[in-house]
Protein backbone atom coordinates (compact mmCIF):
# COMPACT_ATOMS: atom_id res chain seq x y z
CA UNK A 1 0.00 0.00 0.00
CA UNK A 2 3.09 2.66 1.16
CA UNK A 3 4.36 1.52 -2.20
CA UNK A 4 1.07 2.53 -4.51
CA UNK A 5 0.39 5.38 -2.65
CA UNK A 6 4.25 6.65 -3.47
CA UNK A 7 4.40 5.95 -7.10
CA UNK A 8 0.27 7.63 -7.02
CA UNK A 9 1.86 10.72 -5.32
CA UNK A 10 4.52 10.29 -8.30
CA UNK A 11 1.58 10.07 -10.74
CA UNK A 12 0.62 13.77 -10.10
CA UNK A 13 3.64 15.10 -9.32
CA UNK A 14 4.49 14.00 -12.77
CA UNK A 15 1.38 14.90 -14.37
CA UNK A 16 1.61 18.66 -13.39
CA UNK A 17 5.08 18.69 -14.26
CA UNK A 18 4.54 17.24 -17.61
CA UNK A 19 1.91 20.19 -17.87
CA UNK A 20 4.17 22.65 -17.19
CA UNK A 21 6.68 21.30 -20.12
CA UNK A 22 4.09 21.35 -22.56
CA UNK A 23 3.14 24.60 -21.50
CA UNK A 24 6.93 26.05 -21.65
CA UNK A 25 7.05 24.21 -25.09
CA UNK A 26 4.46 25.79 -26.48
CA UNK A 27 5.06 29.04 -25.11
CA UNK A 28 8.39 28.92 -26.72
CA UNK A 29 7.57 27.03 -29.93
CA UNK A 30 4.06 29.00 -30.69
CA UNK A 31 4.40 31.99 -28.38
CA UNK A 32 1.70 33.46 -25.68
CA UNK A 33 -1.29 34.41 -26.54
CA UNK A 34 -2.31 37.70 -25.24
CA UNK A 35 -5.63 38.48 -23.92
CA UNK A 36 -8.82 36.54 -22.12
CA UNK A 37 -6.01 35.70 -19.36
CA UNK A 38 -8.41 34.24 -16.61
CA UNK A 39 -10.12 32.09 -19.57
CA UNK A 40 -6.42 31.44 -20.59
CA UNK A 41 -5.78 30.00 -17.00
CA UNK A 42 -9.10 27.82 -16.65
CA UNK A 43 -8.13 26.11 -19.71
CA UNK A 44 -4.37 25.43 -18.96
CA UNK A 45 -6.04 23.89 -15.72
CA UNK A 46 -8.58 21.92 -17.51
CA UNK A 47 -5.51 20.62 -19.27
CA UNK A 48 -3.52 19.54 -16.34
CA UNK A 49 -6.50 17.40 -14.92
CA UNK A 50 -7.10 15.74 -18.50
CA UNK A 51 -3.73 15.19 -19.01
CA UNK A 52 -4.04 13.31 -15.67
CA UNK A 53 -6.86 11.33 -16.40
CA UNK A 54 -4.60 10.18 -19.39
CA UNK A 55 -1.85 8.87 -16.97
CA UNK A 56 -4.23 6.64 -15.29
CA UNK A 57 -4.66 4.58 -18.26
CA UNK A 58 -1.11 4.73 -19.34
CA UNK A 59 -1.55 1.10 -19.76
CA UNK A 60 -3.78 1.03 -22.77
CA UNK A 61 -1.30 2.61 -25.23
CA UNK A 62 -4.03 2.55 -27.72
CA UNK A 63 -6.24 4.93 -26.39
CA UNK A 64 -3.52 6.88 -24.15
CA UNK A 65 -1.79 8.19 -27.23
CA UNK A 66 -4.81 9.46 -29.47
CA UNK A 67 -5.93 11.47 -26.12
CA UNK A 68 -2.47 12.46 -25.53
CA UNK A 69 -2.60 14.14 -29.13
CA UNK A 70 -5.78 15.91 -28.88
CA UNK A 71 -5.65 16.94 -25.75
CA UNK A 72 -1.79 18.48 -26.50
CA UNK A 73 -3.36 19.82 -30.07
CA UNK A 74 -6.72 21.36 -28.12
CA UNK A 75 -4.52 23.08 -25.48
CA UNK A 76 -2.47 24.62 -28.50
CA UNK A 77 -5.31 26.75 -29.26
CA UNK A 78 -4.44 28.56 -26.40
CA UNK A 79 -1.55 29.50 -27.96
CA UNK A 80 -0.21 31.72 -31.09
CA UNK A 81 -0.28 30.35 -34.71
CA UNK A 82 -1.74 28.79 -37.49
CA UNK A 83 -3.72 25.46 -38.29
CA UNK A 84 -0.39 24.32 -39.36
CA UNK A 85 1.79 24.98 -36.80
CA UNK A 86 -0.30 24.14 -34.11
CA UNK A 87 -0.76 20.25 -35.64
CA UNK A 88 3.01 20.09 -36.44
CA UNK A 89 3.61 21.63 -32.78
CA UNK A 90 1.18 18.86 -31.56
CA UNK A 91 3.21 15.94 -33.46
CA UNK A 92 6.34 16.83 -31.99
CA UNK A 93 5.20 16.71 -28.34
CA UNK A 94 3.29 13.43 -28.68
CA UNK A 95 6.59 12.44 -30.04
CA UNK A 96 8.59 13.36 -27.20
CA UNK A 97 6.01 12.19 -24.77
CA UNK A 98 6.39 9.11 -26.14
CA UNK A 99 10.04 8.77 -26.83
CA UNK A 100 11.20 9.65 -23.23
CA UNK A 101 9.35 6.81 -22.14
CA UNK A 102 10.27 4.44 -24.60
CA UNK A 103 13.98 5.35 -23.80
CA UNK A 104 14.09 5.11 -20.44
CA UNK A 105 12.38 1.80 -20.17
CA UNK A 106 14.78 0.50 -22.73
CA UNK A 107 18.06 1.62 -21.24
CA UNK A 108 16.85 -0.36 -18.00
CA UNK A 109 15.42 -3.41 -19.99
CA UNK A 110 18.86 -3.50 -21.88
CA UNK A 111 21.34 -2.94 -18.54
CA UNK A 112 18.83 -4.90 -16.36
CA UNK A 113 17.96 -8.75 -17.66
CA UNK A 114 14.53 -9.56 -17.01
CA UNK A 115 13.69 -5.34 -16.40
CA UNK A 116 10.46 -5.04 -17.94
CA UNK A 117 8.88 -7.63 -15.07
CA UNK A 118 11.01 -6.01 -12.45
CA UNK A 119 9.30 -2.47 -13.58
CA UNK A 120 6.48 -3.69 -13.23
CA UNK A 121 6.52 -5.37 -9.89
CA UNK A 122 8.67 -2.92 -7.95
CA UNK A 123 6.79 0.18 -7.22
CA UNK A 124 9.87 2.35 -6.63
CA UNK A 125 11.94 1.05 -9.76
CA UNK A 126 8.65 2.64 -11.66
CA UNK A 127 9.20 6.01 -9.56
CA UNK A 128 12.36 6.55 -10.67
CA UNK A 129 11.97 5.47 -14.12
CA UNK A 130 8.98 8.03 -14.52
CA UNK A 131 10.98 10.76 -12.91
CA UNK A 132 13.59 10.08 -15.59
CA UNK A 133 11.32 10.07 -18.42
CA UNK A 134 10.01 13.01 -17.58
CA UNK A 135 13.80 14.68 -16.90
CA UNK A 136 14.31 13.35 -20.62
CA UNK A 137 10.77 15.13 -21.93
CA UNK A 138 11.95 18.00 -20.13
CA UNK A 139 15.18 17.90 -21.97
CA UNK A 140 13.85 17.04 -25.43
CA UNK A 141 11.66 20.06 -25.32
CA UNK A 142 13.91 22.18 -24.33
CA UNK A 143 16.64 21.71 -26.47
CA UNK A 144 14.11 21.98 -29.86
CA UNK A 145 12.89 24.86 -28.30
CA UNK A 146 16.35 26.21 -28.35
CA UNK A 147 17.12 24.65 -31.25
CA UNK A 148 14.05 26.92 -33.15
CA UNK A 149 14.66 30.03 -31.03
CA UNK A 150 18.70 30.77 -31.24
CA UNK A 151 19.36 28.64 -34.30
CA UNK A 152 16.77 28.61 -36.70
CA UNK A 153 14.17 31.29 -35.65
CA UNK A 154 12.72 31.96 -39.50
CA UNK A 155 12.81 28.92 -40.53
CA UNK A 156 9.43 27.65 -42.09
CA UNK A 157 7.39 25.04 -40.44
CA UNK A 158 7.65 22.97 -43.95
CA UNK A 159 11.29 22.64 -43.48
CA UNK A 160 11.33 21.04 -39.95
CA UNK A 161 9.76 18.13 -40.87
CA UNK A 162 12.72 16.21 -42.49
CA UNK A 163 14.14 17.16 -39.41
CA UNK A 164 11.81 15.11 -37.35
CA UNK A 165 11.84 11.91 -39.61
CA UNK A 166 13.71 9.43 -37.54
CA UNK A 167 11.92 10.07 -34.16
CA UNK A 168 8.44 9.62 -36.59
CA UNK A 169 9.48 6.63 -38.25
CA UNK A 170 10.67 4.76 -34.78
CA UNK A 171 7.77 5.64 -33.21
CA UNK A 172 5.04 4.44 -35.07
CA UNK A 173 7.17 0.96 -35.35
CA UNK A 174 7.34 0.97 -31.83
CA UNK A 175 3.24 1.36 -32.08
CA UNK A 176 3.31 -1.42 -34.25
CA UNK A 177 4.45 -3.69 -31.80
CA UNK A 178 2.98 -1.95 -28.99
CA UNK A 179 0.77 -5.14 -27.39
CA UNK A 180 1.05 -6.00 -23.89
CA UNK A 181 0.40 -9.60 -24.87
CA UNK A 182 3.79 -9.77 -27.12
CA UNK A 183 5.90 -6.52 -25.37
CA UNK A 184 7.23 -9.26 -22.94
CA UNK A 185 8.39 -11.69 -26.09
CA UNK A 186 12.52 -11.70 -26.83
CA UNK A 187 12.08 -10.32 -30.40
CA UNK A 188 9.71 -7.04 -29.49
CA UNK A 189 12.50 -6.26 -26.71
CA UNK A 190 15.49 -6.14 -28.90
CA UNK A 191 13.18 -4.57 -31.91
CA UNK A 192 12.38 -1.92 -28.50
CA UNK A 193 15.80 -1.36 -27.81
CA UNK A 194 16.69 -0.65 -31.10
CA UNK A 195 14.20 2.41 -31.56
CA UNK A 196 15.20 3.25 -28.23
CA UNK A 197 19.04 3.54 -29.68
CA UNK A 198 17.50 5.23 -32.21
CA UNK A 199 15.84 7.73 -30.12
CA UNK A 200 18.93 8.38 -28.71
CA UNK A 201 21.09 9.04 -31.61
CA UNK A 202 18.06 11.68 -32.66
CA UNK A 203 18.29 13.31 -29.39
CA UNK A 204 22.52 12.95 -29.67
CA UNK A 205 21.37 14.94 -33.32
CA UNK A 206 19.88 17.89 -31.68
CA UNK A 207 22.72 18.05 -28.79
CA UNK A 208 25.57 18.16 -31.63
CA UNK A 209 23.15 21.62 -33.41
CA UNK A 210 22.48 22.54 -29.81
CA UNK A 211 25.88 22.47 -29.42
CA UNK A 212 27.11 23.60 -33.03
CA UNK A 213 24.89 26.80 -32.12
CA UNK A 214 26.76 27.54 -29.12
CA UNK A 215 30.29 27.97 -31.14
CA UNK A 216 28.77 29.86 -33.44
CA UNK A 217 26.72 32.00 -31.20
CA UNK A 218 30.53 32.80 -29.29
CA UNK A 219 32.06 32.74 -32.39
CA UNK A 220 29.59 35.73 -33.42
CA UNK A 221 29.80 37.18 -30.07
CA UNK A 222 33.54 37.15 -31.00
CA UNK A 223 32.75 39.36 -33.63
CA UNK A 224 30.69 41.40 -31.77
CA UNK A 225 33.45 42.06 -29.26
CA UNK A 226 36.03 42.86 -31.91
CA UNK A 227 33.71 44.80 -33.69
CA UNK A 228 32.52 46.42 -30.81
CA UNK A 229 36.28 47.48 -29.72
CA UNK A 230 36.68 48.59 -33.41
CA UNK A 231 33.15 51.03 -32.93
CA UNK A 232 34.41 52.38 -29.52
CA UNK A 233 38.62 52.78 -30.70
CA UNK A 234 36.45 54.59 -33.91
CA UNK A 235 34.82 57.09 -30.90
CA UNK A 236 37.88 57.41 -29.05
CA UNK A 237 39.90 58.28 -32.25
CA UNK A 238 36.76 60.85 -33.54
CA UNK A 239 37.08 62.36 -29.45
CA UNK A 240 40.60 62.36 -29.62
CA UNK A 241 40.62 64.25 -33.60
CA UNK A 242 37.96 66.99 -31.77
CA UNK A 243 40.36 67.51 -28.79
CA UNK A 244 43.22 67.72 -31.21
CA UNK A 245 41.20 69.91 -33.43
CA UNK A 246 39.79 72.33 -30.02
CA UNK A 247 43.80 72.41 -29.05
CA UNK A 248 45.02 73.44 -32.27
CA UNK A 249 42.39 76.25 -32.51
CA UNK A 250 43.06 77.66 -29.21
CA UNK A 251 47.18 77.61 -29.45
CA UNK A 252 48.20 80.23 -31.48
CA UNK A 253 51.06 78.14 -32.10
CA UNK A 254 51.33 76.77 -35.70
CA UNK A 255 50.67 72.56 -36.24
CA UNK A 256 51.59 71.04 -39.11
CA UNK A 257 51.47 67.62 -40.17
CA UNK A 258 53.52 66.75 -42.95
CA UNK A 259 53.00 63.20 -45.26
CA UNK A 260 56.02 62.12 -46.70
CA UNK A 261 54.13 60.01 -49.54
CA UNK A 262 52.17 62.10 -50.57
CA UNK A 263 53.93 65.31 -50.35
CA UNK A 264 51.14 67.34 -49.07
CA UNK A 265 50.77 69.01 -45.39
CA UNK A 266 48.28 70.08 -43.01
CA UNK A 267 49.47 73.27 -41.68
CA UNK A 268 46.89 75.23 -38.92
CA UNK A 269 44.77 78.06 -39.07
CA UNK A 270 47.65 79.84 -37.00
CA UNK A 271 50.41 80.19 -39.85
CA UNK A 272 47.93 82.49 -41.70
CA UNK A 273 46.87 84.66 -38.39
CA UNK A 274 50.49 84.80 -37.02
CA UNK A 275 52.41 84.88 -40.72
CA UNK A 276 50.16 86.30 -42.90
CA UNK A 277 50.84 83.23 -45.31
CA UNK A 278 48.27 80.61 -46.76
CA UNK A 279 47.79 77.71 -44.70
CA UNK A 280 46.22 75.76 -47.52
CA UNK A 281 49.93 74.44 -48.91
CA UNK A 282 51.71 70.85 -49.93
CA UNK A 283 55.05 71.41 -47.87
CA UNK A 284 55.17 73.77 -45.42
CA UNK A 285 59.36 73.53 -45.51
CA UNK A 286 59.25 74.02 -49.01
CA UNK A 287 57.38 76.76 -48.96
CA UNK A 288 59.73 78.36 -46.50
CA UNK A 289 62.67 77.48 -48.50
CA UNK A 290 61.01 78.74 -51.85
CA UNK A 291 59.74 82.31 -50.50
CA UNK A 292 62.76 82.55 -49.18
CA UNK A 293 61.60 83.01 -45.18
CA UNK A 294 64.61 82.12 -43.44
CA UNK A 295 67.09 85.08 -41.63
CA UNK A 296 69.98 84.81 -43.97
CA UNK A 297 72.11 84.52 -40.83
CA UNK A 298 70.24 81.46 -39.65
CA UNK A 299 69.89 79.54 -43.08
CA UNK A 300 72.75 77.30 -42.05
CA UNK A 301 70.34 75.96 -38.65
CA UNK A 302 67.54 75.53 -41.02
CA UNK A 303 69.65 73.14 -43.71
CA UNK A 304 70.96 71.63 -40.91
CA UNK A 305 67.27 71.11 -39.45
CA UNK A 306 65.82 69.66 -42.32
CA UNK A 307 69.26 66.85 -42.80
CA UNK A 308 68.50 65.68 -39.15
CA UNK A 309 64.87 64.88 -40.11
CA UNK A 310 66.83 62.93 -43.34
CA UNK A 311 68.78 61.15 -41.29
CA UNK A 312 65.93 59.44 -39.17
CA UNK A 313 66.12 61.04 -36.57
CA UNK A 314 62.82 60.62 -34.32
CA UNK A 315 62.95 63.87 -32.93
CA UNK A 316 64.72 67.50 -34.24
CA UNK A 317 63.99 70.77 -32.89
CA UNK A 318 65.52 74.13 -34.18
CA UNK A 319 65.66 78.00 -33.53
CA UNK A 320 65.52 80.52 -36.06
CA UNK A 321 64.22 83.69 -37.31
CA UNK A 322 61.23 83.17 -39.68
CA UNK A 323 59.83 86.54 -41.74
CA UNK A 324 56.41 87.65 -41.52
CA UNK A 325 54.63 88.68 -44.56
CA UNK A 326 55.25 92.35 -43.64
CA UNK A 327 58.91 91.53 -43.42
CA UNK A 328 59.57 91.30 -39.71
CA UNK A 329 61.64 88.70 -38.57
CA UNK A 330 60.67 86.48 -35.38
CA UNK A 331 62.25 83.97 -33.66
CA UNK A 332 60.37 80.59 -34.02
CA UNK A 333 61.05 77.32 -32.20
CA UNK A 334 60.40 74.19 -34.31
CA UNK A 335 60.12 71.15 -33.13
CA UNK A 336 59.23 67.69 -35.57
CA UNK A 337 58.70 63.96 -34.59
CA UNK A 338 59.07 61.64 -37.17
CA UNK A 339 56.97 58.68 -37.74
CA UNK A 340 58.13 55.75 -39.67
CA UNK A 341 56.64 52.44 -40.57
CA UNK A 342 58.43 48.63 -40.06
CA UNK A 343 60.45 48.78 -43.03
CA UNK A 344 61.41 52.05 -41.16
CA UNK A 345 60.49 54.34 -44.13
CA UNK A 346 59.79 57.71 -43.41
CA UNK A 347 55.67 58.38 -43.60
CA UNK A 348 55.04 61.31 -41.48
CA UNK A 349 56.39 64.39 -39.92
CA UNK A 350 54.55 66.22 -37.61
CA UNK A 351 55.34 69.34 -35.33
CA UNK A 352 54.77 72.51 -34.38
CA UNK A 353 56.23 76.47 -34.97
CA UNK A 354 56.00 78.15 -31.86
CA UNK A 355 56.87 81.97 -31.64
CA UNK A 356 59.83 82.58 -29.27
CA UNK A 357 60.46 85.62 -29.95
CA UNK A 358 59.54 88.09 -26.92
CA UNK A 359 61.40 84.76 -24.71
CA UNK A 360 64.68 85.10 -26.67
CA UNK A 361 64.53 88.69 -26.74
CA UNK A 362 64.29 88.72 -22.81
CA UNK A 363 66.68 86.09 -22.86
CA UNK A 364 69.41 88.32 -24.72
CA UNK A 365 68.12 91.51 -22.73
CA UNK A 366 68.94 89.52 -19.44
CA UNK A 367 72.75 88.35 -20.82
CA UNK A 368 73.27 91.74 -22.64
CA UNK A 369 72.87 93.32 -18.62
CA UNK A 370 74.87 90.18 -16.94
CA UNK A 371 77.84 90.35 -19.88
CA UNK A 372 77.63 94.59 -20.25
CA UNK A 373 78.83 96.90 -18.26
CA UNK A 374 75.68 98.99 -16.94
CA UNK A 375 76.90 102.50 -17.43
CA UNK A 376 78.28 102.39 -20.96
CA UNK A 377 76.55 98.86 -22.07
CA UNK A 378 79.96 97.72 -23.50
CA UNK A 379 81.21 94.56 -22.28
CA UNK A 380 82.47 94.26 -18.53
CA UNK A 381 85.51 92.61 -17.72
CA UNK A 382 84.77 89.45 -17.41
CA UNK A 383 82.94 88.82 -20.13
CA UNK A 384 85.11 90.74 -22.21
CA UNK A 385 88.15 88.51 -20.88
CA UNK A 386 86.21 85.34 -21.31
CA UNK A 387 85.59 86.40 -25.46
CA UNK A 388 88.98 87.51 -26.16
CA UNK A 389 90.30 84.19 -24.88
CA UNK A 390 87.76 82.49 -27.23
CA UNK A 391 88.80 84.53 -30.54
CA UNK A 392 92.79 83.45 -29.47
CA UNK A 393 91.68 80.04 -29.58
CA UNK A 394 89.78 80.10 -32.38
CA UNK A 395 92.42 82.00 -34.04
CA UNK A 396 94.22 80.49 -37.01
CA UNK A 397 97.19 80.94 -39.35
CA UNK A 398 99.59 84.33 -38.86
CA UNK A 399 96.25 86.71 -37.69
CA UNK A 400 97.55 89.24 -35.99
CA UNK A 401 95.60 90.65 -33.19
CA UNK A 402 96.13 93.53 -30.53
CA UNK A 403 95.37 94.39 -27.19
CA UNK A 404 94.51 98.50 -26.44
CA UNK A 405 94.32 99.78 -22.64
CA UNK A 406 92.89 103.20 -22.85
CA UNK A 407 93.03 105.32 -19.97
CA UNK A 408 91.21 108.77 -19.28
CA UNK A 409 93.85 110.98 -18.05
CA UNK A 410 93.03 113.10 -14.76
CA UNK A 411 89.64 112.15 -14.71
CA UNK A 412 88.97 112.46 -11.23
CA UNK A 413 89.55 116.29 -11.57
CA UNK A 414 85.86 115.70 -14.07
CA UNK A 415 84.46 113.91 -10.91
CA UNK A 416 85.60 116.02 -8.60
CA UNK A 417 84.76 119.66 -10.51
CA UNK A 418 81.86 118.61 -12.64
CA UNK A 419 80.45 116.28 -10.34
CA UNK A 420 79.93 112.36 -10.68
CA UNK A 421 76.70 112.71 -12.85
CA UNK A 422 78.72 114.61 -15.57
CA UNK A 423 81.90 112.25 -15.12
CA UNK A 424 78.94 109.14 -15.71
CA UNK A 425 78.19 111.02 -18.91
CA UNK A 426 81.78 111.61 -20.02
CA UNK A 427 82.09 107.88 -19.55
CA UNK A 428 79.43 106.82 -21.93
CA UNK A 429 80.55 109.56 -24.72
CA UNK A 430 83.84 108.31 -24.26
CA UNK A 431 82.15 104.21 -24.92
CA UNK A 432 80.41 105.23 -27.76
CA UNK A 433 83.36 107.15 -29.23
CA UNK A 434 85.86 104.08 -28.83
CA UNK A 435 83.25 101.79 -30.62
CA UNK A 436 82.53 103.96 -33.65
CA UNK A 437 86.37 104.29 -34.24
CA UNK A 438 86.78 99.80 -34.55
CA UNK A 439 84.60 97.15 -36.23
CA UNK A 440 81.96 94.80 -35.59
CA UNK A 441 84.33 91.95 -35.13
CA UNK A 442 86.47 94.00 -32.60
CA UNK A 443 85.62 93.73 -29.02
CA UNK A 444 85.31 97.16 -26.75
CA UNK A 445 85.35 96.90 -22.83
CA UNK A 446 85.41 98.45 -19.52
CA UNK A 447 87.88 97.35 -17.11
CA UNK A 448 87.21 100.00 -14.42
CA UNK A 449 86.62 103.48 -13.20
CA UNK A 450 88.05 105.64 -16.49
CA UNK A 451 89.80 102.57 -18.16
CA UNK A 452 88.58 101.28 -21.56
CA UNK A 453 89.88 97.98 -23.40
CA UNK A 454 89.96 96.81 -27.55
CA UNK A 455 90.43 93.63 -28.91
CA UNK A 456 91.34 94.31 -32.76
CA UNK A 457 90.81 91.23 -34.78
CA UNK A 458 93.42 91.58 -37.30
CA UNK A 459 95.76 94.67 -37.99
CA UNK A 460 97.79 93.36 -40.66
CA UNK A 461 100.20 95.63 -40.47
CA UNK A 462 101.89 98.17 -37.47
CA UNK A 463 100.97 100.88 -39.56
CA UNK A 464 97.57 100.12 -38.98
CA UNK A 465 98.08 99.94 -34.92
CA UNK A 466 99.66 103.43 -35.33
CA UNK A 467 96.58 104.97 -37.26
CA UNK A 468 93.89 103.72 -35.01
CA UNK A 469 96.04 104.81 -32.10
CA UNK A 470 96.22 108.37 -33.84
CA UNK A 471 92.89 108.38 -34.62
CA UNK A 472 92.08 107.63 -30.65
CA UNK A 473 93.95 110.28 -29.16
CA UNK A 474 92.13 112.43 -31.69
CA UNK A 475 88.58 111.63 -31.23
CA UNK A 476 88.86 111.06 -27.35
CA UNK A 477 90.57 115.24 -26.73
CA UNK A 478 88.10 117.42 -25.57
CA UNK A 479 87.24 120.62 -23.65
CA UNK A 480 84.96 120.57 -21.13
CA UNK A 481 84.12 124.39 -19.36
CA UNK A 482 82.28 125.90 -16.61
CA UNK A 483 82.19 129.06 -15.34
CA UNK A 484 84.60 128.26 -12.71
CA UNK A 485 86.77 125.50 -14.53
CA UNK A 486 88.24 124.46 -17.64
CA UNK A 487 89.32 120.93 -18.37
CA UNK A 488 91.30 119.50 -21.62
CA UNK A 489 90.66 115.56 -21.85
CA UNK A 490 92.99 113.57 -23.32
CA UNK A 491 93.72 109.43 -22.92
CA UNK A 492 96.96 107.13 -22.93
CA UNK A 493 96.54 104.24 -24.78
CA UNK A 494 98.87 100.99 -23.87
CA UNK A 495 99.19 97.95 -26.91
CA UNK A 496 100.44 94.67 -26.67
CA UNK A 497 100.40 92.73 -29.75
CA UNK A 498 99.44 89.19 -30.58
CA UNK A 499 101.22 86.50 -30.62
CA UNK A 500 104.46 88.58 -30.70
CA UNK A 501 103.62 90.22 -27.12
CA UNK A 502 101.24 87.44 -25.61
CA UNK A 503 98.77 84.37 -26.74
CA UNK A 504 96.88 84.66 -23.78
CA UNK A 505 94.81 87.49 -21.95
CA UNK A 506 96.78 87.47 -18.95
CA UNK A 507 99.93 88.32 -20.89
CA UNK A 508 98.60 90.77 -23.62
CA UNK A 509 97.11 92.45 -21.08
CA UNK A 510 99.98 92.19 -18.05
CA UNK A 511 101.73 94.12 -21.61
CA UNK A 512 99.57 96.07 -22.48
CA UNK A 513 99.31 97.75 -19.02
CA UNK A 514 103.02 98.19 -18.78
CA UNK A 515 103.27 100.33 -22.38
CA UNK A 516 100.06 102.05 -21.03
CA UNK A 517 102.17 103.12 -17.34
CA UNK A 518 105.30 104.06 -19.83
CA UNK A 519 103.60 106.34 -21.78
CA UNK A 520 101.72 107.76 -18.45
CA UNK A 521 104.88 107.78 -16.86
CA UNK A 522 106.41 109.82 -19.74
CA UNK A 523 103.46 113.07 -19.91
CA UNK A 524 100.03 111.17 -20.98
CA UNK A 525 98.27 111.84 -24.07
CA UNK A 526 100.26 109.15 -26.59
CA UNK A 527 100.48 105.74 -27.13
CA UNK A 528 102.80 102.73 -26.88
CA UNK A 529 103.13 99.76 -28.46
CA UNK A 530 104.87 97.36 -25.57
CA UNK A 531 108.74 97.36 -26.04
CA UNK A 532 108.53 99.97 -28.98
CA UNK A 533 109.42 103.74 -28.38
CA UNK A 534 107.16 106.30 -27.43
CA UNK A 535 105.59 108.55 -29.85
CA UNK A 536 103.96 112.24 -28.46
CA UNK A 537 101.98 113.64 -30.45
Amino acid sequence: MKEQLIFNITNLVTVVFEAFVIHMFLSDFLGQKEGYIKVVRYAKLGFIICLGFCNLITLNPKITMPLIFILIFSTSFLYKGNLKTRLFTTVLLSIFFILSEIVVTSIFVLFVKEGFEIMLENNSIRVLATILSKIVFLLTCKIICLFKKDVHLDMPIKYWLPLFLIPIFSLFLSVSIFDVSKFFSLESLKFLSLISSVGILYINFIVFYLFKFIIDKTKLSMKYEILEKEIIHKEELRLSNECYKIIVEQTDSVVFEWNIKENKSFVSQAWTEKFGYNNACKNIFKEIKDKDLVHSEDKAIFEGFLESIKKKNIHSQAVYRLKKSNGEYIWCRTSITSIYNDENELLRVVGVIVDVDSDIKKYEELRTRAESDSLTNIYNKGTFEKLVEETIVMNTGDKKDALFIIDLDDFKEINDNFGHPFGDFVLKTFADKIQASFGNKDLVGRIGGDEFVVYMQDYVTEVNLHKKAKELNRVLSDNYTDLSFSFDSSVSIGIARYPQDGTSFFELFKNADRALYSIKASGKNSYCLFEEELYVQ
